[in-house]
């Protein structure tokens, strides 16, 4: 099966992916996240593989992130409604963790640890919007990527809030941290409000009985347009439960059964607030208050086939994400989640076990819900995971042998403070103080057990931030054009030694003290070299200000310490030049990696969203075939290829007879003309400090 062909199957398997489109996102119109993911992290070689296996037998048959040595690095249980925003969650949650461990923040264990709070709602935000001609003027983007990105202002004409539904991936991680974009404080102020805090500018509440006029408006109009509102009472018609002739918005505002008085037992902020954040470069550009070191994109403990669908266990990813466990770090996941909130009549079609809390998946489903490990349980018995209708075991409800990982989820939680201020409206319903309040996960705690061997867990990341004691330059320039902020990453291989490089000109007098690039495999040699005064379509030439060669534990978007900054005067054009190579069972392969993306809007009929990349000529160099080309003039061949490989692929499909796979990809390609498909430039970056900023870090260091 042809490579592009797999991935949009993959993409068929993801209509349900990462929106998080359980009952608990009370808004609706959820979408899934519409990239090609084109990239397996995990080992290319039985021996790397191997290695890693090797190596986890090595680490503590428990770890708990809560009780690391004593100590608690993880931050408290979110509840993310009323959006399908999941896939932030896991972000942050992973992100706080590994900050406030390799900072050393950890507080005595039992304890709760609030020392850090990153927003979710502020990457929700941003990664849904695209470059600004402000954002230019801060000097961290360069004028070449005004436009790129999601564009989702026609659908925001009619909802403000529509980027909230739509649903992503922890890889949005690593290429927005990468990027410079944070993480952000949920409580920084900027003009007198809290822009990033996870909540409407208003604060409503949907607990609230005692609104403003304006807050009681806004929620019946809510609720009388609400599509699951209002699917809900044709259902009721349709089931003899209220007589047919019913008027809709009588029912929707006088019957308890209508989701607009259930709304009022409901702890967490309202949706019909305006969650908006003005894009300007004050606020997706504030002074940054930790920075971002290296993303790790782990290899998955599930192996798939050229369809996407599950083959059997992978364990070296589990090995991969016990060692970053260990290591003080917290990894976001996906997983098919089947059940969401608490009483949920799961019997012999769900696969979690709710006395136990313990989730083992043996279905096909791909992914729809993101969250945290925290922990992991070599010990932790397959029984757990068991479930039992009518007094008798559900087959294949247990996995083939123990072990769980320890998992932070964004459904609520409820604390003692919670039970020891929750009151009783009027209607019977309890309502708490506290927007993050729900009866969730073992005990209540807002965790579950997931097993090492459920088929749904894929995309581990995690994150790694510079201790502050560290961080060297507080103002950093980032010379950079892959910016579309892609959830997958495509591939050139080769047997023979191909290069990728990305040319810049510097736009002040700075210095080029780091560098970095986006590797797709675990235990890759990258090589970098450094050019000024280069000749045009040669990025290898000029004066070679340093080369050098890293090896990379994990695949990631990791930063390169040069062995001392390089002065740039204004308009010097520089390139930074990568060749990266791994081992695979054939020997070794050299690989150069690209971000691409879809058309959110084509993909899956979302009116009014788009997405674009801005990859322009001169930017982007790859070597191969012993010359140098320029990567713009590879955008028509690459789309070119997908589209004859669609064209063909009736004819392969019937002779395979898989009759069942063709209707899903065809009924989902459908959709895409080849102009939906987006390209972007190498994730290839180099970073810069002002000769005033390097001045003041040298005189600094002297004095110390």
């Amino acid at each position: 099966m042809k490579k592009w062909i797999s991935m949009l199957l993959t993409l068929a398997m993801m209509l349900t992916a990462l929106g998080c489109t359980g009952a608990f996102a009370e808004a609706t119109d959820q979408a899934v996240e519409p990239v090609l993911p084109g990239v397996d992290f995990g080992p290319q070689s039985a021996a790397v593989e191997q290695g890693l296996i090797d190596e986890a037998e090595k680490l503590p048959a428990k770890v708990d992130l809560r009780d690391f040595e004593g100590k608690n690095y993880v931050t408290p249980v979110k509840f993310q409604n009323p959006y399908g925003s999941c896939w932030t969650f896991g972000i942050t949650a992973a992100a706080e963790i590994s900050f406030l461990h390799d900072n050393g923040f950890g507080v005595p264990a039992g304890e709760v640890n609030d020392l850090v709070d990153f927003s979710e709602k502020y990457i929700s935000w941003f990664v849904r919007h695209p470059i600004t001609e402000e954002e230019v003027q801060t000097g961290h983007v360069r004028a070449s990527q005004v436009g790129e990105g999601y564009d989702p202002s026609e659908a925001e004409k009619t909802n403000i809030n529509t980027v909230y539904n739509i649903g992503g991936s922890a890889t949005y991680g690593t290429s927005f941290f990468a990027g410079g974009f944070g993480p952000q404080p949920e409580m920084e102020e900027i003009d007198g409000w809290q822009p990033y805090a996870y909540r409407g500018k208003n604060g409503w509440r949907l607990n609230d009985t005692d609104e403003s006029e304006e807050a009681a408006a806004a929620r019946r109009e809510y609720y009388k347009n609400d599509f699951e509102n209002q699917m809900m009472f044709k259902a009721f018609q349709k089931g003899g439960l209220i007589p047919e002739d019913t008027d809709y918005e009588d029912w929707c505002f006088n019957s308890e059964m209508s989701l607009y008085h259930e709304s009022f037992g409901k702890s967490e902020y309202a949706p019909y607030d305006d969650w908006s954040i003005p894009l300007t470069a004050q606020y997706l550009n504030p002074d940054i208050v930790l920075s971002f070191k290296n993303s790790y994109n782990l290899p998955s403990p599930t192996l798939t086939n050229d369809w996407g669908i599950w083959t059997g266990y992978n364990a070296a990813g589990t090995a991969a994400i016990k060692a970053e466990i260990a290591r003080g770090h917290g990894v976001s996941i996906g997983y098919w989640a089947d059940q969401s909130e608490p009483g949920d009549e799961i019997g012999d079609k769900g696969y979690i076990n709710t006395t136990t809390w313990a989730q083992y998946y043996d279905g096909m489903e791909y992914a729809n819900h993101q969250v945290t490990i925290v922990g992991y349980d070599d010990n932790y018995p397959k029984e757990n995971f068991t479930r039992t209708v009518n007094g008798k075991a559900v087959e294949n409800s247990t996995p083939p042998a123990d072990g769980a990982w320890i998992v932070k989820n964004s459904w609520g939680a409820l604390t003692e403070a919670d039970k020891a201020t929750a009151k009783v409206n009027e209607r019977g319903q309890t309502i708490y103080e506290s927007p993050n309040a729900n009866a969730w996960g073992i005990d209540d705690t807002g965790y579950f057990f997931l097993s090492y061997y459920d088929h749904s867990i894929n995309s581990p990341v995690s994150f790694e931030f510079y201790p502050i004691m560290e961080t060297k330059y507080a103002d950093i320039n980032y010379d950079q054009y892959d910016m579309m902020l892609s959830g997958g990453y495509e591939k050139k291989t080769s047997d023979s030694e191909i290069m990728s490089a990305n040319v810049y000109d510097a736009e002040e007098d700075e210095y080029l003290f780091q560098v970095s690039a986006m590797t797709i495999a675990p235990q890759t040699t990258v090589r970098y070299a450094i050019y000024k005064d280069i000749d045009d379509g040669n990025p290898a030439s000029g004066t070679l200000l340093e080369e050098g060669e890293t090896f990379q534990e994990w695949a990631g978007y990791q930063r390169i310490d040069l062995k001392e900054a390089y002065l740039l005067n204004k308009g010097e054009k520089y390139a930074v030049v990568i060749t990266q190579s791994y081992d695979t069972d054939e020997g070794k392969t050299y690989a150069v990696p690209y971000p691409q993306s879809a058309n959110a809007a084509a993909m899956f009929e979302m009116d009014g969203v788009t997405i674009k990349s801005a990859l322009n000529p001169g930017e982007s160099y790859i070597f191969i075939d012993g010359e140098w080309k320029d990567f713009y003039n590879f955008k028509e061949e690459i789309v070119s290829s997908m589209a004859a490989e669609l064209a063909s692929f009736s004819e392969e499909t019937g002779e395979e007879g898989d009759e069942e796979a063709s209707d899903m990809l065809m009924a989902l390609v459908g959709n895409i003309s080849m102009d939906d498909i987006t390209l972007d430039n190498f994730p290839i970056k180099a970073y810069l400090v002002s000769v005033d900023a390097y001045n003041e870090a040298m005189a600094q260091e002297e004095e110390n």
